[in-house]
């Protein structure tokens, strides 16, 4: 999809629904936007985009019904209908493969899709979710692939030699499978590529995990607190291209946090500037106030600051969608407040090659140090030229992740 232009009517709508706490002063903002709302489909779109349809149905529901037309009513019935029925298969499709995984003695922390609904939202199943996000350890990526073939799964990355897939999970620390009657399960070892040299401490993650009710049971999960770390770090990521990931934020961020242990875990990590985005955005668009440690660390990043500003000017003119690479890259090289990471990211995002490169070229082992240059060839000679060959000289847009 490309650009959107949405009323202001639209944006004041989507961020009203948006906000983890319906205020007086946020249903006033709501009915007041409902009264200004000319083109309903764009609203609805936009709402999908970015993934708060289901918010938006719920929370127009309970605070401005009478102003909505018959058939939204309607709609908006069926849309949280659904949404319930694909939160309960997402539920039940997680804890089939927890199980999988648990029978082979292989320790695993769902995150992100449903655990994140159960941990922020009063009625989770108002978050949607495309795939399952599951947290394994590095020792147990052959096992994981195992118990996962046994239900069905089987990987995305096809046309791999085997040790070029070696070389694609060192890259980037994660596999995307796929089971015909089950949603998709991303098994991942680390949270992020490795050009992003962004982590927080796996083991740390699992001996701190917290647990949370899904599909009426406990289920191990990380803790709050990590998961407020790793919504800011996957946001920033991804530019923060959907408003859902901010209204994650948001209801994680009225929660009580142990907040000098989140700064010291963004400190170690070298993610502080990326969790302080996340504050000002939740707080500029959403309001909701960050503790005063917070604010005081907030104040002290003006880069951040200016960083979350950039990201609130575009948040609906993408469509949901990331940017383009090239501003994507930057951002991403400016949300990092340590020179050495930022010189890290560069030089690897530059020369590290991906999927696509192994494809382009199945190097034998021995020049497999010859893929900087392989993908230098294919990303700047290679592609360009394909694009303008097909009209398309600028990169599309990647779609958003869940």
């Amino acid at each position: 999809m490309g650009e959107t232009n949405l009323s202001a009517a639209a944006t004041d709508l989507l961020l009203a629904t948006a906000r983890s706490e319906l205020t007086p002063d946020c249903v006033a903002r709501l009915r007041d936007a409902i009264a200004r709302i000319d083109d309903w489909t764009a609203l609805i779109q936009a709402a999908l985009d970015h993934g708060t349809a289901g918010l938006l149905c719920r929370r127009m529901l309970a605070a401005g019904a009478d102003l909505l037309p018959d058939d939204m009513v309607a709609a908006a019935g069926a849309y949280i209908a659904s949404q319930r029925e694909q939160y309960a298969k997402a539920t039940r499709d997680l804890a089939v493969v927890l199980d999988a995984l648990r029978a082979d003695g292989i320790a695993a922390l769902p995150y992100k899709g449903p655990v994140l609904a159960a941990y922020c939202h009063a009625e989770p199943e108002l978050r949607g979710c495309r795939d399952l996000d599951v947290l394994i350890r590095e020792a147990d990526i052959a096992a994981t692939m195992v118990a996962l073939g046994r239900l069905g799964y089987s990987s995305l990355q096809t046309g791999l030699s085997e040790r070029r897939m070696r070389s694609f999970y060192a890259y980037n620390g994660q596999d995307a499978l796929v089971c015909d009657d089950r949603m998709p399960v991303e098994p991942h070892w680390r949270l992020n590529p490795t050009t992003l040299h962004a982590e927080i401490d796996p083991a740390g993650l699992f001996d701190r995990a917290s647990s949370v009710v899904l599909h009426g049971r406990a289920t191990a999960a990380p803790s709050r607190e990590d998961m407020l770390l790793i919504c800011c770090m996957h946001g920033c990521k991804e530019q923060w291209s959907r408003l859902i990931w901010l209204a994650d934020v948001a209801a994680l961020l009225r929660q009580k946090l142990d907040w000098p242990a989140i700064l010291a875990r963004a400190d170690a990590a070298g993610t502080r500037r990326m969790l302080l985005i996340g504050i000002a955005l939740a707080r500029d668009l959403l309001g909701v106030s960050p503790p005063e440690t917070a604010a005081r660390a907030l104040d002290g990043d003006p880069t951040a600051r200016r960083l979350a500003t950039s990201v609130a000017a575009d948040l609906f003119a993408s469509g949901g969608e990331t940017p383009s690479v090239f501003r994507l890259s930057r951002f991403r090289f400016h949300m990092r407040e340590r020179r050495s990471d930022r010189l890290r990211y560069a030089i690897a995002t530059l020369l590290t090659a991906r999927a696509q490169h192994f494809r382009f070229v199945d190097l034998p082992q021995w020049l497999t140090f010859l893929y900087p240059v392989v993908r230098l060839g294919h990303d700047f000679v290679a592609l360009p030229l394909w694009r303008i060959a097909h009209g398309r000289y600028w990169a599309p847009r990647t779609p958003p992740a869940q």
